[in-house]
């Protein structure tokens, strides 16, 4: 379980934006949840924490969702299954990229008990 390489840049290429910088790196937040269907979306910045996977309509919307495509790669890489188990059936996803090419991106994901971190594969 984890994401590649090549779906985290389509994150940040798809959710710019939606992305923020703070202390020389760029952050993308978003949601997924599998219910009658894969669905992500990118969450605002601030919103992520409280945000508990009840239906919010400023999360939960056209503007924010991430392509029906996109969000079956993304929730087959986070594994469907783990994310089914998950409260509310669904996980938290953010994901840290450095402004300096030195350093790797980092991602943690969150299924209703708190943040870990999240393999990314190649």
């Amino acid at each position: 379980m984890g994401l590649t390489t090549t779906t985290i840049e389509r994150l940040f290429e798809n959710g710019s934006a939606h992305s923020y910088r703070q202390d020389g790196s760029e952050t993308v937040d978003l949601y997924c949840h599998v219910v009658e269907g894969a669905w992500c979306y990118f969450v605002p910045q601030g919103k992520i924490e409280p945000y508990d996977g009840r239906y919010d309509p400023q999360i939960e919307d056209e503007a924010h969702r991430i392509g029906s495509d996109f969000a079956k790669q993304i929730t087959r890489e986070l594994g469907v299954e783990y994310i089914a188990q998950s409260r509310n059936n669904g996980v938290k996803v953010r994901c840290v990229r450095p402004e300096n090419a030195r350093s790797s991106v980092a991602c943690q994901v969150d299924r209703g008990g708190g943040w870990q971190e999240l393999s990314v594969l190649p």
